[in-house]
């Protein structure tokens, strides 16, 4: 039995590894897995090798006469690890009104910010008097700051001051171009350049008032089970965190962002875009998540899937010509980074 679950786990962790870089070879793959963690310092590159061929062999079956498409017309749904790589802006973006650079997945973030909210902002406004929609959108825009900016970083953690609901948000692999069919904010010379779509995993936390509505066990066994699939899903435990960083050319354990949300209603719209979000994604992909962890589990309230590109914003939240996006970025929020153990 122990075998069993030593080979499902370096099949696991070999697919984690061939999601984000399909084009590792079994040496790499072998390298990567003795540099992530403890548990796979002795393991033999023949087991590695065996593996990739087995796994090889049975993805070549598998797709026999159909040919893979990032958003196939069957399914109308997106597999992020078919998607070719973001190759970023079609222009420079702008220095901040400080000189400093704007990077340009930041860039693309904040350019999706309704401009009524950034202009509130930068004259000293509180944000919370944006609606939940434009403080959603600035925590994204901190997120995918620290997540540019930080080599090693790879969990943002979005929490109320009180708290109260949360969301767990994992990046699984570096940026890809996001597909024409996916309502996306475009930034660049005349719009036409592609914006850039993240692959992540996500953890709802309810607060204490959903939590109180369930039964007294069946709340504490929720609450648990979420704290252990936090636990067990940083890296080098979990190959898809691993995966992640080893991706960004950083090692293990990585860095968690923890930002304050501004009001309940800022993660409720984040748990509503992610949860759209997810529903657009193909069934193949989906279904390859869920069986690649047992801490990715939606009918549990554990891990499920998603993608995130900077969204356009609904009728009301406010709107700009092409030419207004971006601007000078907004002050930025507080918020403190932890390295995971």
């Amino acid at each position: 039995m122990a075998d069993d679950q030593e080979h499902t786990d370096l099949r696991t962790a070999i697919a984690a590894l061939k999601d984000v870089n399909p084009a590792l070879t079994a040496r790499q793959v072998h390298d990567a897995l003795v540099a992530s963690a403890e548990c796979w310092k002795e393991l033999p590159l023949a087991s590695v090798k065996k593996m990739c061929s087995k796994m090889t062999k049975a993805a070549a079956a598998a797709s026999a006469g159909a040919t893979a498409t990032p958003m196939a017309a069957d399914t109308g749904g997106i597999d992020p690890t078919a998607l070719p790589a973001w190759v970023g802006l079609d222009s420079v973006p702008p220095r901040r009104a400080d000189g400093t650079e704007c990077r340009p997945l930041e860039w693309c973030f904040q350019a999706a910010m309704p401009q009524t909210a950034k202009i509130a902002l930068s004259l000293g406004g509180d944000e919370g008097t944006m609606d939940g929609y434009a403080q959603m959108v600035y925590s994204l825009f901190h997120i995918v700051h620290t997540y540019e900016s930080t080599p090693s970083m790879y969990r943002a953690a979005l929490e109320t001051r009180d708290g109260g609901a949360a969301l767990l948000i994992d990046v699984l692999q570096p940026p890809c171009a996001c597909p024409a069919a996916v309502e996306a904010c475009r930034v660049g010379s005349g719009d036409t350049a592609a914006p850039p779509l993240l692959s992540v995993r996500y953890l709802h936390v309810p607060g204490a008032a959903e939590l109180r509505a369930l039964p007294p066990d069946e709340a504490a066994a929720a609450a648990e089970a979420r704290v252990q699939a936090a636990r067990q899903t940083m890296a080098p435990t979990c190959p898809h965190a691993t995966a992640a960083l080893l991706a960004k050319g950083a090692q293990p354990p990585g860095v968690m962002t923890t930002i304050e949300a501004a009001s309940a209603d800022e993660i409720d719209e984040a748990l509503r875009l992610l949860r759209a979000n997810e529903a657009a994604l193909a069934p193949a992909y989906a279904a390859r998540f869920y069986e690649g962890s047992r801490w990715h589990d939606a009918e549990s309230g554990l891990f499920r899937p998603s993608f995130l590109v900077p969204p356009v914003a609904p009728l009301g939240a406010g709107a700009e010509s092409a030419h207004e996006r971006g601007g000078d970025a907004p002050p930025r929020r507080k918020y403190k980074t932890a390295v995971l153990l």
